[in-house]
Order: structure tokens, then sequence, then C-alpha cells
């Protein structure tokens, strides 16, 4: 029997967009970290400044926006700022990029095992996938940052330990984190130049796409490859 593919997705840049909610879900999760601790010295960053980060392990995102905290506060205020996150996307807010839904179900229906490799938090993946009707697309457990797996080539390696000996996995992100943990494990890497980053992070990927509905063809140009 011919091996199947694993395609291992990041999320934000590659199959989602929550820069339209960022700033409003920085602002929420700010205000009730104000409210319960009286600290009410934080600036609220940037649209640019969010974007800019999205994508990146979240731990590293507050490390980044607020170094002015210590680290129990920018756990404090991560927890707030991502419970805003969920209820904005949960309400709405936010988009899958186009051709996200239609490409994921082709690319399942023609035998592939969709898996997530996102540096997002468990409650904020699910709650893309689940309100954007796509979770039954993906093959589970869910594989996040934890004590154990502290970055993105982390995730890549469960990914390739559980796909078996002899599969074909396919790393697709818009991250040069993303590029990177794809090399570190040894597999081929699709960079979306459409994503957060551009294509600043990406140049060098043999395989590039502008498109989400590029990507099948691009999956096939590394099949074929490999035979």
């Amino acid at each position: 029997m011919k091996p199947v593919t694993h395609i291992a997705f990041d999320l934000d840049g590659t199959l989602f967009d929550v820069s339209s909610i960022a700033v409003n879900a920085f602002e929420s999760g700010i205000s009730s970290f104000i409210h319960e601790t009286g600290n009410d010295r934080i600036r609220v960053p940037s649209h640019d400044e969010i974007v800019a980060v999205l994508g990146i392990p979240v731990d590293e995102i507050f490390r980044r926006l607020f170094p002015g905290l210590s680290a129990a506060g920018q756990a404090r205020l991560n927890d707030r700022c991502t419970r805003a996150f969920v209820d904005l996307i949960m309400a709405g807010g936010g988009a899958l990029f186009p051709g996200v839904r239609d490409t994921l179900r082709a690319l399942h229906g023609n035998g592939k095992k969709l898996l997530m490799a996102s540096n997002g938090r468990p409650e904020y993946i699910d709650a893309v996938l689940d309100s954007r009707d796509i979770a039954g697309l993906f093959t589970g457990p869910l594989v996040c940052l934890g004590e154990c797996i502290t970055d993105k080539a982390g995730i890549v390696a469960e990914h390739v330990k559980s796909a078996g000996a002899g599969s074909l996995l396919v790393m697709i992100g818009d991250r040069k984190s993303d590029l990177d943990a794809a090399a570190s494990n040894g597999v081929p890497f699709i960079g979306c130049a459409f994503g957060h980053a551009g294509d600043g992070e990406i140049r060098g990927a043999k395989w590039t796409v502008r498109s989400f509905h590029e990507i099948p063809s691009a999956v096939e140009s590394i099949e074929r490859s490999r035979t």
C-alpha cells in the first residue's frame, strides 16, 4: 500500500488570520489584568507590533510585548488575553484564509492525514478549529508546547514519530520557525507567502505558495519527488 502523507499545518498566518481582532483582544485582556492587579502602567501594543509576533511561541509573545512585567505577570496577562481571543473567535472574529476550508476537505477526502503544528495554546487552537467547523478534519491528539515540548521543532518531531517510519510528513507554515522546524526534522516544507510574515521569513523554501488553493499541487510535487 502507498504510504499515507501526513500534513502538519501552522495555524496563525497559514490557516487563520486573527489580525482583525488582535488589538481588541489585547485591550480586553489588559483591561481585565488591570482590574485584577491594579497595575495600570501597561501600554496596549499597536496592530503592527502584534501582527509582527503572531505565530511565535505564545510565551515569547508576552516577553517581547511586555518586557516590564515579571514572568508571573506575563503569564497572568497571557491567560487574560487568551481568554479574550477565544471569546472573540467563538463570536465570529478573525477569518480563515481564502480557500482553507474547501482545500482541507479535499486533502482529507484524498486520504491525507491533517495535523496541527501551532505554537498557540490548546484552548486557542480549539476555538479556531471548532468555530470554523474544521476540527473533524484533523487527526488527534493535539500536540502543543509544554514542559517536554518547548518549540515548533519539538511539535514536528512528535508528528514525525507518530507518522511512523516510511511515512511522508510535510510541514506548512509562514514563519522562519516553521521552516526551521521542518529542516531540523528532515521533512519537506511548504512556505505560505500569503501569511502574516509575507515571503520574507521563508525565502529559500523549495516549495512556496501564494494562495491556500495551491497547497494540494505543492504536496503532489513533494510526493512525486519522493518516488
